[in-house]
């Protein structure tokens, strides 16, 4: 099945089209085939061009990924683990003499799979059997090639990359399954268990448990966690009839976090001597990271014994849930050994009847001694929603190599600033998933004095301006607005930050103009006032399992004037920034297609077929020479009874 282009919803607000600065030409002998795929077609100078990958499920770098039978990280034992559900994933092929045949140096530019025998019984009929046409189905349809695209062109007007969007989420889970597996009696977790869960008051609280999605989209609370199964991040809304009473109870984050202990093995217990900080049977739940409103990142430790508070005078719920991720580390035997919850809240205050968001997710992780963990978006295509690699270019000062840093936050994800107010927010706040077309914007009160000052201002300690080069210019703009410079991308969801090829630069767009101040009207233009990221993506490889990739990619500032409209000078009006990212789909084409190998040029016969003129044959080696006899005395005994 072909997968043709999406649909995206108009997003609100203006873009502006700029001129463009020259294309990077640090962007050579990008890679065609990511790694953890095989070729099926022509090897080309430059690499493969048509390539299937079937290890959609290997998202996690250094260590055994759970179910994942195809990852080479896992240990026989480990496949094993997860019972007879297991594929290795590499096919047998089987091969047979062709009545026609080629030189090998041909086979390799022809579309049709090499076809030479090596079978026992084909060898000994070598001169007499042949195929003359191989006419079987096709197996599966190949994405065609696509060159990286010039982002100038791309995204200029009229370009392919310039079309109206959706702003929507979308999500796909294409070549990615979820695996239901049952683990050996010796584990101390089997996969599909439950995890006991005790307060520090030894009181059994039962399972761990979290919030998943119903299917109208509502939170469907104390959802079992089951052992070896990660959860995506996905978002559930609640409906608020009582802000008061929800804030202790369904956007309470202490429920989640506050004095829990998770037994490290199924058959964890409790005594009264039991001491839960240091008896191993128990492990902790603690906070990996806590994430405000505003999006700063607290320091756990200062944090108070109780998170969520209701603020009855303001009626407001203080640092209400908003995202939780448990992170669960387990061992070689089964067994737990770590519990951390990323938190994010948020301050709180509706009205009843409104709907608010919340986002869960479950990770479990192999515990791994020798590397930090890195979590792919992909393997090796993007997943949807899964976040955008990010980086940037460093050179080895000895040998010269190239390879690239990954970015913050979390190891190298691409992010946009957050939303409120402008002077208070973080610049890295909202993580960029692929596909999907997002809008930020933050208001920033200024006066007229406030606005003249920020529209003239030179100074290199404004609390409010940064500044770049372009072309040998300098160009101020507000620090909210995202001014990492030679920013890239990951091409592919499992982009190798040691390899360069692996990443497409961000062509950066910026206009260049002078910022003026009309002092008659209260107006400011030329201050940049939002930034665009755009990016064009296709599908490649085998169309029954096709791969996410991103061809091109580019951002660019958008000018729009600030006009002090209030009558009062020194009274402070809010001007609006915002951040964009929109997703084109190129729409690849089917280059070809691969048929399955030949089928043996003989029917399977018993092995007491030629009885008695072979005798125990099932029990004795199978020879050239037995075999051989074998069918040169049936066909004789055939051609005797008809004569």
């Amino acid at each position: 099945m072909l997968f043709t282009s999406f649909a995206f919803m108009l997003l609100f607000g203006l873009t502006l089209s700029f001129a463009a600065e020259e294309a990077s030409s640090t962007d050579n002998n990008l890679v065609m085939m990511p790694p953890g795929c095989e070729c099926v077609d022509n090897e080309w100078e430059n690499g493969c061009k048509t390539f299937t990958c079937n290890c959609n499920c290997d998202l996690i770098y250094g260590t055994c990924d759970l179910g994942c039978c195809c990852d080479p990280e896992c240990s026989a034992d480990e496949v094993d683990w997860f019972s007879d559900e297991c594929s290795s994933g590499n096919e047998q092929e089987l091969k047979a003499r062709t009545c026609s045949d080629t030189d090998p140096a041909l086979e390799k530019v022809n579309n049709w799979r090499p076809v030479r025998m090596d079978e026992v019984v084909e060898e000994c009929l070598e001169d007499l059997l042949c195929i003359s046409k191989n006419n079987n189905p096709t197996k599966y349809n190949l994405y065609d090639h696509v060159e990286y695209l010039d982002p100038v062109s791309t995204f200029s007007m009229n370009g392919i990359g310039d079309k109206l969007r959706d702003y929507s989420s979308h999500y796909s889970t294409i070549g990615i399954t979820e695996n239901s597996f049952t683990a050996g009696s010796n584990s101390l977790y089997e996969i599909g268990d439950v995890l006991p869960v005790v307060d520090e008051d030894k009181f059994y609280r039962g399972s761990l448990r979290l919030p998943a999605v119903d299917d109208g989209g509502f939170c469907q609370d104390l959802d079992v966690i089951h052992f070896g199964r990660s959860r995506k991040k996905r978002r559930c809304s609640r409906v608020v009839s009582d802000l008061s009473s929800s804030c202790t109870t369904s956007f309470n984050v202490d429920q989640y976090v506050t004095n829990l202990f998770v037994g490290s093995s199924r058959l964890s217990s409790l005594s009264g001597e039991t001491n839960l900080e240091t008896d191993p049977s128990f492990v902790r739940v603690s906070y990996g990271s806590l994430e405000d409103g505003d999006g700063n990142i607290v320091d756990v430790a200062t944090i108070a014994p109780s998170i969520t508070v209701w603020d009855e005078e303001a009626t407001v719920c203080k640092n209400a849930l908003k995202a939780l991720t448990y992170n669960i580390l387990y061992n070689d035997s089964g067994g737990i050994e770590q519990v951390t919850a990323d938190v994010q809240v948020s301050d709180l205050q509706v009205n009843v009847g409104t709907a608010v968001h919340q986002q869960f997710a479950v990770k479990f992780m192999k515990v791994t001694s020798n590397q930090t963990l890195r979590v792919k978006s992909g393997n090796p295509g993007y997943i949807f929603g899964a976040p955008v690699l990010s980086g940037v270019s460093i050179v080895d000062s000895s040998g010269g190599k190239e390879s690239v840093q990954m970015t913050t936050p979390s190891s190298g994800r691409l992010s946009t600033m957050n939303a409120g107010n402008c002077e208070l927010i973080s610049t890295t706040g909202l993580v960029v998933g692929f596909g999907e077309d997002v809008s930020v914007g933050c208001l920033q009160p200024l006066n007229k004095s406030d606005m003249a000052d920020l529209c003239t201002s030179v100074s290199p300690n404004h609390p409010l301006l940064t500044s770049i080069s372009v072309n040998n210019n300098t160009v101020y703009l507000p620090i909210w607005l995202d001014t990492t410079p030679n920013l890239l991308v990951g091409i592919f969801g499992n982009a190798d930050p040691h390899d360069r090829t692996h990443w497409l630069s961000i062509h950066e767009s910026i206009a260049v103009k002078s910022r003026h101040y009309f002092a008659d009207d209260g107006r400011c233009e030329g201050l940049p006032t939002g930034v665009h990221y755009k990016f064009l993506w296709t599908y490649v490889g085998g169309s029954s399992n096709p791969q996410a990739k991103i061809l091109s990619a580019q951002k660019e500032f958008e000018h729009m004037p600030l006009i002090h409209q209030l009558r009062e000078p020194n009274q402070k009006q809010n001007h609006a920034f915002t951040t964009t990212v929109s997703w084109t789909y190129f729409e690849n084409t089917d280059s070809g297609s691969v048929t399955p190998p030949p089928p043996n040029l003989l029917f399977t016969l018993p092995d007491d077929a030629f009885y008695p003129f072979v005798s125990s044959i099932s029990y004795a080696p199978r020879t050239k020479g037995t075999c051989c006899i074998a069918i040169i005395t049936t066909f004789l005994f055939i051609l005797l009874n008809n004569l």
